[in-house]
């Protein structure tokens, strides 16, 4: 049998981005209609959904009410090791 699979290490920030990428093309949301929901550029979504900027609360809440989920459901899920901005290591677990 082969070896258990080793968590994907990723910031936060890189960890919510994919989960908003990955629920937007579950529900055929483009980044243009992200962008006028946020009120920013389709440039300035992409820097987000890239990982390379983090979103705010606010726009956390936003994105959430346009992909009809709640705040939470856009942060990283099980099997995944997040690194926080201090350096610390977290595996993150189901519900």
């Amino acid at each position: 049998m082969g070896e258990p699979a080793t968590p994907r290490e990723q910031t936060l920030r890189e960890g919510v981005a994919e989960e908003i990428r990955a629920l937007m093309g579950r529900r055929n949301v483009s980044r243009q209609t992200m962008a006028r929901a946020l009120g920013v550029s389709h440039t300035t979504v992409w820097r987000r959904l890239s990982g390379d900027t983090a979103l705010d609360l606010d726009e956390l809440e936003r994105v959430a009410r346009v992909l009809g989920v709640e705040v939470t459901d856009l942060f990283p899920r099980e099997g995944r090791v997040v690194v926080f901005a201090d350096g610390t290591r977290r595996q993150t677990t189901g519900p």
